[in-house]
């Protein structure tokens, strides 16, 4: 709970000082963050039914359905479990993250995917009984192997002067024309992402991709690549 009242007077406070002193204000991780925490410790449980019932009922009251409003952009830096797990270990090496498991790592991926893609979609779910009202935009930048600062500077630059496109994600019934309909369709893709840089893609025409499809680390990393170049994704149930 303090957690989650610090997030929120920080969200408050950064919405001040944009309004009313015209600064520019960023926040590592928001309130919705601390609620996917929440949600994460209860399906491992470390945190009861009862406990889960009590965070629910102070989001719904504390966490306003406007909150969205008072943010401008999300930015999110996508990097696959394994990655973090090894700078964990080998680069960040502190005493504070030792032990880290990866297959946490992976359940803290796959509650932020699921969040992303019901908040993007309004799919109705675990997460909107949090009153996390509408999803805000969101940048989406590959950050596997790092990134420059300059080159996230001009994607800022470009959410200011309104110039970004951003990605969509539509929830729709089953289609026989999806892009990515099957398990093999994701590791193909998936192993086309882990050779190159860049994958060619007509981004002017909807990406439809099976949502019924296992949830693993492949099918989040192509999802997530279509969003990274502004796609429309449509998750076909």
């Amino acid at each position: 709970m303090y957690m989650l009242t610090t997030r929120l007077y920080q969200i408050d406070e950064a919405y001040r000082q944009a309004k009313e002193e015209r600064k520019v204000s960023f926040l590592d991780r928001g309130a919705v963050g601390d609620t996917l925490f929440a949600i994460l410790s209860h399906k491992l449980g470390n945190m009861d039914a009862q406990d889960m019932a009590v965070y629910k009922s102070v989001c719904k009251q504390r966490l306003p359905a406007s909150l969205s409003e008072k943010v401008d952009v999300l930015l999110y830096l996508d990097v696959c479990p394994t990655e973090c797990h090894r700078r964990i270990t080998t680069l960040r090496n502190n005493d504070a993250e030792k032990g880290i498991p990866l297959e946490y790592l992976e359940s803290v991926d796959l509650v932020y995917f699921e969040l992303l893609m019901q908040w993007q979609g309004n799919k109705k779910g675990e997460y909107h009984e949090m009153n996390i009202g509408e999803c805000p935009p969101i940048v989406f930048l590959r950050w596997d192997r790092f990134g420059k600062t300059e080159d996230v500077i001009s994607v800022l630059e470009e959410v200011a002067a309104h110039a970004r496109k951003y990605p969509t994600v539509t929830f729709a019934s089953g289609n026989s024309k999806m892009h990515v309909a099957t398990v093999d369709d994701v590791k193909t893709a998936y192993h086309m992402l882990c050779q190159t840089d860049f994958i060619q893609h007509n981004t002017t025409e909807p990406v439809l991709i099976n949502w019924l499809l296992p949830h693993d680390n492949s099918f989040r990393r192509v999802v997530m690549f279509f969003l990274s170049i502004a796609a429309h994704v449509v998750m076909c149930e």
